[in-house]
């Protein structure tokens, strides 16, 4: 056998490289559909719903629960992208589907692969998790498929679903009672978070013929139910303080880091909806629930 001509590469080598940058293409494509800050929070949120009666958790429950919460929510992230790709081609184009690193039915399959590996950690933590993690991931689904057909109704059904998150964790803990207090909060701060990046996706949405809340009541409208919502949070958040629920550390960092945000950010959703503010504003409602979150830790740890 000749040895090979001086100054060429071996075919191997080139193939073996050829398929290294393959693999990692589609590992980072895989986690970046999945999301992993928004599976992150959704397991948060569930230990959060699980903390009033963390000194006496069964471990191994909550765990499961938190688990179950994040794999649906990495599911419902896949399904999106699945059925929003000629929204994505528009609004997203960097996402893994429109950029090209996965295919839309390796995404489909991803999908409902974690919405039952999801079900299956629901049980795992007991029968009335699991049967919430049932509810959930076919709601997730028709959120997926018919969400931004929905206007404000797809809205609503997203933000109840991140609500739900802390009663996996309140349930699988003994006691779902007090996770109503930050499934409410939730639920608002979600609501107004998904109408506002409804109307940051308009041009996408448009041009799939979606009817989002943005294009059924036009943005000025649509954004003033936001700020609506954001406003009903504000008068509400002393609420479980006064009721007894949380400790007045919770009152504290909830009227210093969450409560004046809010003030701000309903006032900035009512004056003129430039792209730009629109998308920072999208950015900071999603830090201020990690306020939020640490508002209600540290009201219940320090009660």
């Amino acid at each position: 056998m000749s040895p090979a001509p001086a100054g060429t590469t071996p075919a191997p080598s080139c193939r073996s490289s050829s398929i290294t940058d393959g693999a990692v293409k589609t590992i980072g494509g895989f986690l970046r559909l999945l999301r992993p800050g928004n599976m992150a929070i959704a397991g948060l949120s569930a230990a959060v719903g699980a903390l009033p009666g963390w000194r006496g958790w069964p471990l191994p429950d909550v765990l499961a629960a938190a688990g179950s919460v994040m794999l649906l929510a990495g599911g419902g992230n896949a399904l999106n992208d699945h059925y929003d790709l000629a929204i994505d081609r528009v609004n997203r184009p960097g996402r893994p589907l429109p950029a090209g690193m996965l295919t839309p039915r390796f995404a489909r399959w991803a999908g409902l692969s974690l919405l039952a590996a999801g079900v299956a950690a629901g049980f795992a933590a007991g029968a009335g998790v699991g049967l919430l993690a049932v509810a959930a991931a076919v709601l997730l689904w028709l959120y997926a498929a018919r969400g931004k057909r929905m206007a404000l109704w797809g809205n609503a059904l997203v933000a109840a679903l991140a609500g739900t998150a802390f009663f996996f964790g309140g349930m699988a803990a003994g006691d779902w009672r007090w996770a109503a207090y930050p499934a409410g909060f939730a639920l608002l701060m979600h609501l107004a978070r998904e109408i506002v990046k409804d109307v940051q996706d308009q041009p996408g949405d448009r041009a799939a013929g979606a009817r989002t809340t943005a294009i059924a009541l036009g943005q000025r409208r649509a954004l003033a139910v936001a700020a609506a919502a954001l406003g009903l949070l504000f008068l509400l958040t002393p609420l479980p303080h006064l009721l007894g629920a949380y400790s007045r550390w919770y009152l504290l960092l909830a009227l210093l880091l969450v409560n004046p945000f809010l003030l701000w950010a309903a006032r900035e959703l009512l004056r003129d909806p430039d792209p730009r503010r629109i998308a920072r504003l999208s950015r900071l409602i999603k830090l201020d629930m990690l306020a939020g979150l640490a508002a209600i830790v540290a009201g219940t740890l320090l009660h």
